[in-house]
C-alpha cells in the first residue's frame, strides 16, 4: 500500500483557522447572496415571517459548531460578535429554526461551502 504525502503546511494553515473568522466569511457570503426561499410579503396576515438569510446563518453556524438548536443560540446570544445585526437583524429562536430549516434548499448551502472553500484556499495561495 502506497503512502499520500501529505501538505503539512497547508494542513495546518487550515487546522488554525479559528470559527470565528470561518463564521464571518459565511456570513458575508449570505449577505451577498439572495435569500434561499421566498417569504410571503409583508403587511400580511398571520406572524411575521422570519428573515430568511437569519435562518440560513444560525444553520451554517449549527453545523460548524456541530451544536443543537438551543446550544447554537444560547453560544451566538453569549458571543453577539458572531451575529451581524445589521444584516440579520435579531437572533431567531431555536424553534423557528427548526420549522424552517426544511425550506433552505441543500443546493444553496453547498453553494456556500463551494465558495468560502474557494475563498480559503485563494487566501492560503497569497
Amino acid at each position: 500500500m502506497a503512502r499520500r504525502k501529505r501538505d503539512w503546511k497547508r494542513y495546518n494553515h487550515f487546522r488554525k483557522i479559528d470559527v470565528g473568522s470561518a463564521i464571518e466569511g459565511l456570513a458575508q457570503l449570505i449577505v451577498k447572496e439572495k435569500p434561499p426561499y421566498k417569504v410571503r410579503p409583508n403587511g400580511t396576515r398571520g406572524r411575521p415571517p422570519a428573515n430568511p438569510k437569519a435562518i440560513a446563518m444560525f444553520t451554517v453556524i449549527m453545523g460548524i459548531l456541530n451544536k443543537s438548536y438551543r446550544e447554537t443560540y444560547s453560544y451566538i446570544f453569549a458571543n453577539p460578535t458572531l451575529w451581524r445585526k445589521d444584516f440579520f437583524g435579531k437572533i431567531p429562536a431555536p424553534n423557528t429554526v427548526n420549522d424552517h430549516i426544511k425550506d433552505i434548499p441543500e443546493r444553496y448551502l453547498d453553494r456556500l461551502l463551494k465558495k468560502q472553500s474557494r475563498r480559503l484556499k485563494k487566501g492560503n495561495e497569497q
